[in-house]
């Protein structure tokens, strides 16, 4: 049995801050590389993770600012600057009993080999959960909220050769003196399209769509909660978080009933109070009279209030629901932007995969 490091960076970043920033923010102290690292329980036997983050900046004007590619930190200026920047998350996976197959698999750089691609897999599931969890303490609890989370390997939509690349992932044998590129192998982003996929990929936006823009913009209104509460739900259920997509969803079902009345009615309206009665009734009841008003097919009813009573078991009996929800919450999403009305609601995936395909095939799929 061999024993290997891999090692890895993880991009944190959120770009959809107002300010951009790089990682974390830290007090009058920053994280020195390897020597201030973090070990993390994998649960996996045989494996050692550490994370670290790393001073990279140079000095402005009395200053740190934050540059990925200088490390000219000043510790005095450090110690005395009251914020910055981590910037990417660095770490390292050590693997003891490594198979003879699998070293040799990496020695020769067999790429395709099915014992380098077990490599690639146990990398994937190895650092996802605690990483993941790290990144919640931050993002949640330490409030640093534009801290990115990392994606969880899906087999389905992009291979394990793929995935590593997205973590600059390069192995050694010999302890960290030289480094070695790591590559499962050369596969295609989503090696497998699923008719799905072709779908997914005409809910984003069209040269037609673009055109069409200024015209729906006349009647369109900024989105309201229960359009946000929405997306979040798309976002969960996107990034496999069953159980946020639930608890979100049965929420946004409210919102949203609530909101078609508004929609409906002046908020000045005179025979607005005789709704009263109809706000005492459950939220799946509102749903089916609103939902058989607006002719919405039963099933698809029937789907969004199984999402509606599993929300229940998710929150005080600690659910974990499997994929089988899927389908029923892509319910859910179709049932409520029917209820919120135009424009059209959209739900296309984060990672659709890709393909080629002539005009006329691109067509016929239309039709």
């Amino acid at each position: 049995m061999a024993s290997i490091i891999l090692s890895f960076q993880v991009i944190i970043e959120d770009y959809e801050t107002k300010f951009r920033l790089h990682g974390p923010l830290f007090h009058r102290w920053i994280p020195d590389g390897e020597k201030d690292a973090l070990i993390l329980d994998t649960r996996f036997p045989h494996t050692m993770l550490k994370i670290w983050f790393e001073r990279r900046g140079y000095v402005e004007r009395g200053m740190i600012e934050f540059d990925s590619k200088r490390k000219e930190v000043d510790e005095s200026i450090m110690e005395k600057q009251g914020v910055l920047e981590g910037g990417r998350l660095f770490g390292s996976l050590q693997i003891d009993e490594v198979t003879k197959e699998q070293f040799d698999a990496l020695k020769q750089n067999k790429i395709g080999d099915e014992h380098y691609k077990e490599l690639g897999t146990k990398f994937a599931k190895t650092i996802y959960e605690p990483i993941s969890q790290f990144l919640d303490l931050l993002r949640i609890r330490y409030g640093q909220y534009w801290v990115r989370d990392i994606r969880k390997w899906d087999s389905s939509k992009e291979s394990i050769g793929n995935y590593c690349e997205l973590f600059f992932v390069k192995w050694s044998e010999d302890e960290g003196k030289s480094w070695n590129e790591f590559k499962p192998d050369n596969e295609p982003r989503s090696a497998i399209i699923y008719s799905s996929s072709i779908k997914e990929m005409k809910s984003f936006l069209s040269k037609e769509d673009w055109r069409n823009t200024p015209e729906i913009l006349k009647n369109y209104h900024r989105s309201s909660v229960a359009e946000r509460t929405l997306v979040r739900v798309h976002q969960y259920l996107d990034q496999g978080d069953f159980r946020h997509a639930i608890i979100e969803g049965a929420t946004a079902v409210e919102l949203a009933t609530s909101e078609f009345f508004n929609m409906k009615l002046d908020s000045d309206s005179k025979i607005k109070d005789e709704l009263n009665g109809f706000w005492g009734i459950s939220v799946s009841g509102q749903l089916v009279a609103i939902g058989t008003t607006l002719g919405i097919p039963e099933q698809k009813l029937q789907d969004t209030i199984e999402v509606i009573k599993t929300r229940h078991k998710v929150v005080h009996e600690g659910l974990d629901p499997d994929a089988q929800i899927i389908q029923k919450i892509r319910t859910l999403l179709e049932t409520t932007s029917m209820i919120l009305g135009e424009p059209k609601f959209r739900f296309p995936s984060s990672n659709p995969g890709n393909m080629i395909q002539e005009n006329e095939d691109w067509e016929k799929e239309n039709g």
